[in-house]
C-alpha cells in the first residue's frame, strides 16, 4: 500500500492515539488513508488494513470521559477521535490489535506500544503514524538496539498539519532525537 510516496505493503502499520486527537489528522485518516487502502485492495486483492493497538482505544476512552472544564477541548477531540477509530474499524480499514503487554499507564499507552514494538520488529517491518515527537524518538531509537538482532526496521511518520500529507520523522545522528525540520535541532 502506497501513501504519499511511502510504501507500506510489507509493513505492519500502526496508529498512535494522537492520530485521532487532531482534526487535520482525523481528516487525513478518513480521506487519504482510506483512499490509499481502497486503491491498494482493488489493485492487489489484498485485505490490507491498519492496526490500532487496544491500548490506543483504552487511552481514547479514558480521555473522552475525563471530568473538568480544563479538559473539555481534549475530551471533545477524544470523542471525535474515538468515533473516527470506530468508523475505520467497522468499515474494515483498521483492526484493533490485542496485546499481552501492559495496558494504559497513567492515562498513556506509550509503554504498552513500545513493549509491543520490541516484539513486532523482530519479525516484521513496522511503521507508526504519530505526531508525538518524544514517542517518535523512542520508536526510532529501537532501530539502534544492539541486543535485539533483527534486520527489520521501525519507521515513524507524522501528518503535516498545513497540508494533509505524510512525512517521515528523522532521527538526528548525534542527539538521537526525532526532528521534523533541518533547522529544529542546531
Amino acid at each position: 500500500m502506497k501513501l504519499d510516496g511511502f510504501d507500506f505493503k510489507n509493513d505492519i502499520l500502526l496508529l498512535d492515539s494522537n492520530a485521532f486527537m487532531t482534526e487535520s489528522f482525523r481528516n487525513f485518516l478518513k480521506n487519504e488513508l482510506v483512499l490509499a487502502i481502497a486503491d491498494y485492495r482493488q489493485s492487489t486483492g489484498s485485505d490490507f488494513c491498519v492496526c490500532i493497538p487496544e491500548t490506543v482505544k483504552e487511552e481514547l476512552e479514558k480521555i473522552k470521559v475525563r471530568e473538568g472544564s480544563e479538559s473539555l477541548h481534549q475530551r471533545t477531540d477524544a470523542i471525535k477521535g474515538f468515533n473516527t477509530m470506530e468508523t475505520l474499524v467497522t468499515k474494515g480499514f483498521a483492526k484493533i490489535v490485542k496485546s499481552d503487554f501492559t495496558g494504559v499507564v497513567n492515562g498513556f499507552n506509550d509503554v504498552a506500544v513500545l513493549t509491543m514494538m520490541m516484539e513486532l520488529r523482530r519479525h516484521s517491518h513496522v511503521s507508526v503514524i504519530t505526531n508525538d515527537r518524544d514517542f517518535a524518538t523512542d520508536l526510532l531509537n529501537l532501530n539502534l538496539l544492539k541486543s535485539v538482532k533483527t534486520k527489520k526496521k521501525v519507521r515513524v511518520f507524522y501528518v503535516n498539519a498545513k497540508r494533509p500529507a505524510l512525512s517521515a520523522w528523522r532521527l538526528h545522528d548525534k542527539l538521537r532525537e526525532a526532528e521534523r525540520f533541518p533547522n529544529e535541532i542546531g
